[in-house]
């Protein structure tokens, strides 16, 4: 709107970009228009010109809804058939099977199990160009559709992302971070920042963010700059959505935003990303065909398996030597962790919790069971790291006992069940997840047989 003061002699602006439906608004002596998204609406602009003096006599502008009035135009159809077609067998192109439905729905501070594979999409394939990145904020288009369970091709990942778009990283400053986030709560945008954890407090546009660290726990520091990654979209205000942006980029003189880094090909590239996580989803699946009437909480041996996920390699690059650290994390019934924490880390360990951190938000258990029937549980475990002959190796056990860990006794340890009353604390679990807890444990007096499955030694 802004650019029809700027250039008051154009006849019609046609905008775009902002997913808003204006039919016909004269701003400034300007005919403003835009359709909509998605082909929701056909724009159409009318300019009447006199044909002696040239000049513009009349203009009009509307916006026709595209329903079932309108029939394909058999002419383009004909004209695109091949290009269809190789669309269609591109878009056909199966990817893997989702064992699970992931939910679409998430809150604010509680990313949906969409946004997360989203966030790790980005932040993966940022990785994989070269650009480290600590956090990804992104949404779902439509959060009253789950990712349902079942064979996924190429088109499905276009119903999760359906277009496609750029990524730009900013770096920013925590309170940079928190504005805008705060304010993406208060407009009900629904979108989330994977790689931190946030709690926040208040309803509606009186929320407010509570406490925001990284995802594997470390506290922000005040005056570091962070990296984000956005899509085009967002950077840009949203639409006039988030005016934080806006005022970021006129007041903050050191506001960098880097740089449009990566095409998000939401063809090749997304369904590469997600056919991963879909086919260590299968892999879970597999391995759970006949499941036992008890069962807790299992490390498991897949692609996206903790003690895979875990990268041993930049371990050693960073300069990691031997280390130890325990963890406990709530483990969902998708196998997905809600939240977790690190603690008794050895000294010079940083490396190794920092990486233990990444891998367990990436990370998928194989759930536990009770009475026949997956339920959340606490889970606590031990990772050792140790460099023989140049070579890391890692264990990870299911249990904080230094003499078990200290024999490489494969023990499990009972884990704590959801939904049960005595009082937890952890302030890490967000308010959704929080539980109350019992003594109630799944027992491992019959989880032998699944001892082999879950320390993993590489």
């Amino acid at each position: 709107m802004t650019l029809t003061s700027e250039f008051p002699e154009a006849a019609v602006f046609i905008a775009g970009h902002t997913h808003q439906a204006v039919p016909s608004r004269m701003i400034n002596g300007v005919l403003l228009t835009q359709s909509d998204h998605f082909g929701i609406h056909v724009g159409h602009v009318d300019l009447v010109f006199d044909r002696s003096s040239k000049k513009l006599l009349h203009r009009e502008a509307n916006c026709e809804l595209m329903d079932n009035r309108f029939h394909p135009d058999h002419v383009v159809i004909s004209r695109t058939k091949a290009q269809l077609a190789e669309s269609d067998a591109l878009l056909a192109q199966p990817i893997g099977d989702l064992a699970e439905t992931l939910g679409a729905r998430g809150h604010p501070g509680e990313p949906s199990d969409v946004e997360r594979l989203i966030g790790a999409a980005i932040m993966e394939s940022l990785q994989e160009n070269g650009i480290s990145v600590d956090g990804a904020m992104h949404g779902v288009f439509d959060e009253k559709s789950n990712f349902v369970a079942g064979p996924k091709t190429v088109n499905d990942i276009c119903n999760i992302i359906p277009y496609e778009n750029y990524l730009v990283t900013a770096e920013l400053v925590p309170d940079e971070i928190k504005l805008i986030m705060e304010e993406v709560y208060a407009s009900h945008e629904g979108r989330n920042l994977l790689g931190f954890n946030i709690v926040t407090e208040g309803r509606g546009y009186d929320r407010r963010i509570n406490s925001m660290i990284l995802a594997d726990g470390r506290p922000l520091e005040r005056d570091k700059r962070y990296t984000i990654a956005f899509n085009t979209f967002d950077s840009r205000s949203a639409g006039h959505r988030l005016e934080s942006w806006r005022w970021l980029h006129k007041s903050a003189r050191d506001f960098r935003l880097i740089k449009q880094t990566l095409c998000l090909d939401y063809l090749p590239v997304r369904a590469l990303a997600f056919s991963v996580a879909l086919l260590s989803i299968a892999d879970l699946a597999r391995s759970e065909a006949a499941e036992p009437q008890s069962r807790p909480a299992l490390i498991g041996n897949g692609l996206d398996a903790l003690v895979n996920v875990i990268n041993t390699k930049r371990l050693v690059e960073k300069g990691q030597r031997d280390g130890l650290l325990m963890f406990s994390c709530y483990v969902g019934r998708s196998g997905k962790v809600g939240n977790y924490y690190i603690y008794r880390e050895t000294p010079g360990s940083k490396p190794l919790k920092e990486e233990t951190g990444l891998a367990v938000w990436k990370c998928r258990f194989i759930p536990a069971i009770y009475n026949g029937e997956r339920t959340d549980v606490v889970f606590a475990g031990t990772v050792v790291f140790v460099v023989r002959d140049g070579k890391p190796h890692l264990d990870i056990y299911a249990n904080l006992s230094h003499d078990d860990i200290e024999k490489g006794n494969d023990f499990i340890a009972p884990q704590v069940l959801a939904n049960t009353p005595i009082g937890w604390e952890a302030d890490t679990i967000s308010p959704r997840r929080k539980r109350e807890f019992t003594g109630r444990m799944v027992g491992s007096s019959c989880l032998l047989q699944w001892m082999q499955m879950e320390i993993r030694k590489t």
